[in-house]
């Protein structure tokens, strides 16, 4: 798929909330990143409020992967009762992209999408994130 046949960013969003409704999940997506969730006791907590800039960040990942063309994957990885958390993952090589057999477009929905826990207080934060 060339760069050309990507979906916009926008496109992007737009297809992965049609995909979500087809699995009756809500549809109000969250970008997060490595600094915004942990692993605490077998379960994954998500820092809350998520940074605004994040869907700037998401935005830019998207673009870069676009122009790498090797191909782009938006990762729906948890839930809340009215929001899916994502992330934005693209192969770094042409190794990377036939393990993940990408080649263009793809969504995914962990299966099956487990709920996040949400952390709202910064001194439980710093309790689930540290190693």
């Amino acid at each position: 798929m060339s760069c050309e046949d990507m979906p916009s960013f926008p496109e992007a969003i737009l297809k992965m909330e049609d995909f979500l409704r087809h699995l009756d999940k809500p549809t109000k997506i969250e970008w997060i990143f490595q600094d915004d969730a942990t692993g605490y006791k077998r379960q994954m907590w998500i820092r809350l409020p998520v940074p605004i800039t994040n869907v700037n960040i998401a935005r830019s990942m998207y673009e870069v992967g676009v122009e790498c063309g090797l191909g782009v994957q938006i990762n729906a990885i948890r839930l809340s009762c009215d929001t899916v958390y994502c992330y934005i993952w693209f192969p770094a090589d042409e190794t990377d992209a036939e393990y993940a057999m990408i080649s263009g477009f793809k969504l995914s929905v962990r299966n099956p999408l487990l709920l996040a826990h949400e952390v709202h207080s910064r001194f439980l934060w710093h309790r689930y994130s540290r190693p």
